[in-house]
């Protein structure tokens, strides 16, 4: 069976259970479940942060910490190279050295431009692969909660169970048969 069958498949059996996940949840079990591979830490650092896509709020720190880059030595250059902005992008906070009169730079980036950072790094494939997994996952949470919308209303309606799952199988036939010219193309691409 296919990851995408699996994870329709789960979907159903969620729904036939009465379970219901919010987005940030649904995305860990998923990813707990069928993407065994992905840094969680980096998947829900990402999820606490895409709310505040207009504010400085990511130290430059976390490109190391998340191993996007090795070091921050040239991140000025690289930030330019990639045209990321001082004052729209990033802004510069002076701070002095504890017990010294040193004082550092240190970068703070908008979400947008820490994920700019984390997509064109030199070890991107890493960072791809949980995009990607971002927006498959969207997508799987956009059928499982109209499935469970549409449970609910025909709960509502005082529908039996054993009609509803008639109706979601239904749907479900419906979403596979518009997916299928998708899923082929795709196939025949790989």
């Amino acid at each position: 069976m296919s990851l995408n069958k699996k994870i329709k498949a789960f979907n159903l059996n969620l729904i036939r259970n009465d379970i219901y996940y919010d987005i940030h949840s649904y995305y860990k079990i998923i990813a707990t479940n069928f993407y065994k591979n992905i840094d969680l830490e980096f998947f829900n650092f990402l999820f606490s942060i895409i709310e505040n896509d207009e504010i400085y709020l990511v130290s430059c720190v976390r490109l190391v910490e998340f191993d996007i880059f090795d070091t921050l030595e040239n991140l000025f250059l690289y930030l330019e190279m990639n045209d990321l902005k001082f004052n729209k992008d990033y802004i510069i906070k002076e701070i002095k050295v504890e017990n010294t009169e040193q004082i550092v730079h240190e970068y703070i980036l908008t979400p947008d431009a820490f994920k700019l950072c984390a997509l064109a790094s030199p070890k991107t494939n890493k960072y791809r692969e949980i995009y990607l997994l971002f927006e498959k996952v969207q997508y799987f949470y956009l059928h499982y909660s109209n499935l469970f919308k549409v449970k609910l209303i025909n709960n509502a309606n005082n529908v039996t169970n054993k009609e509803l799952l008639l109706k979601i199988t239904e749907l479900q036939e419906k979403v596979d048969k518009i997916n299928e010219p998708h899923e082929n193309k795709k196939r025949k691409t790989n």
